[in-house]
C-alpha cells in the first residue's frame, strides 16, 4: 500500500510541480465564476438568447483554429514564458471585460480570452515530464485532473449565486486576480533551460511547423484512445470527459490541445 502512495507523495514534494498545481486550481476557480458571469452579461446586455449562443461560439471558434498548432508553437517556446504569458495576458483581458458593456466588444474579448487561454494548457501539461520523475506522471497528471474538476464543480455550484449576489464585474475582477495569482505562483517554480523544446534545426523554416502540426492531427486519427475522446471533448468545458494520457500515450509530436481546451500530449526533446 505504501508503494502505491510514493508517487503521490513525491508530487507533492516537488516544489516546482506544487506551483504548477496551485496555479491551475485557482485559475480554474475564477474561469468557472467567469462563465457564469459573462453569460448573466451577454443576455442583461442583449436580451437574447442568440446572443448568448454566440458567445459561446466565440470562445470555441479560437479553440478550433489555434488547438492544432498550438503545440507546435509550445515547442519551440520556453515553457514557463507561455504559462505567465497566457496568465497575464488574460488578466488583462478580464479586466477590460469587466467594464464593457458593449455586446460586440464583449464577443472581441471573449474571442481574445479563448485565444490566450489555448496555449495554457498543453504548456503546463508539457512541463510535467520536467519537473516531476517519470514514476510519478500518472499521479501528477491524475491530481492535476481530478482536483481540477473538484474544484470546478464546487464552483459551478456557488457561481451563480455569487454573480447574483455581487454581479458580473466583482466576478470579472476576481478572475483576473486568479490569474495574476497563478502567474505569480508559476514564476516560482524552476523548470530547466529549454526543457521539451525543440532543437534549433527542428524549428527552421514554416515547413516545420506545418509538418509537426499535421503529424500531429494524424496521430489523433489514428490513436483508439485520442479518436474516441475528441466526440466527449466536443461538450463544452465537459466535466467527464475522461483524463488525458499526456507523457505515456505517445513518442509523437506536442500536437497542441483537443478541442475546448483538453491538454495536448508530450513528446521527449528531440
Amino acid at each position: 500500500m505504501s508503494g502505491l502512495w510514493r508517487p503521490y507523495q513525491q508530487v507533492f514534494a516537488s516544489r516546482s510541480y506544487l506551483p504548477l498545481w496551485l496555479g491551475q486550481l485557482i485559475s480554474n476557480l475564477g474561469d468557472t465564476i467567469h462563465y457564469v458571469a459573462l453569460v448573466v452579461l451577454v443576455y442583461r446586455v442583449s436580451g437574447s438568447g442568440l446572443a448568448v449562443s454566440s458567445a459561446v461560439a466565440f470562445e470555441i471558434v479560437p479553440i478550433l483554429l489555434l488547438g492544432p498548432v498550438a503545440g507546435v508553437l509550445i515547442d519551440r517556446l520556453p515553457r514557463k514564458a507561455v504559462l505567465i504569458g497566457s496568465d497575464l495576458a488574460r488578466a488583462a483581458l478580464v479586466l477590460a471585460l469587466a467594464f464593457t458593456r458593449e455586446l460586440w466588444l464583449i464577443y472581441a474579448l471573449t474571442f481574445l480570452l479563448a485565444s490566450a487561454g489555448i496555449f495554457f494548457n498543453p504548456a503546463a501539461q508539457a512541463a510535467i515530464p520536467a519537473i516531476v520523475d517519470k514514476e510519478a506522471l500518472v499521479a501528477a497528471n491524475s491530481v492535476g485532473w481530478l482536483t481540477g474538476r473538484l474544484v470546478q464543480l464546487i464552483a459551478s455550484a456557488v457561481g451563480g449565486g455569487l454573480v447574483a449576489w455581487l454581479g458580473t464585474t466583482p466576478a470579472f475582477l476576481f478572475n483576473g486576480a486568479t490569474f495574476v495569482l497563478s502567474a505569480l505562483a508559476i514564476s516560482t517554480m524552476h523548470i530547466p533551460p529549454h526543457a521539451g523544446e525543440l532543437s534549433a534545426q527542428n524549428k527552421r523554416g514554416l515547413g516545420s511547423y506545418f509538418g509537426d502540426a499535421l503529424e500531429g492531427l494524424r496521430y489523433a486519427r489514428r490513436d483508439p484512445f485520442i479518436s474516441r475522446l475528441l466526440p466527449v471533448q466536443a461538450s463544452p468545458r465537459s466535466p467527464w470527459a475522461p483524463p488525458p494520457r499526456c507523457s505515456s500515450c505517445s513518442p509523437s509530436s506536442t500536437w497542441g490541445s483537443l478541442p475546448l481546451g483538453s491538454p495536448g500530449c508530450w513528446r521527449p526533446s528531440r
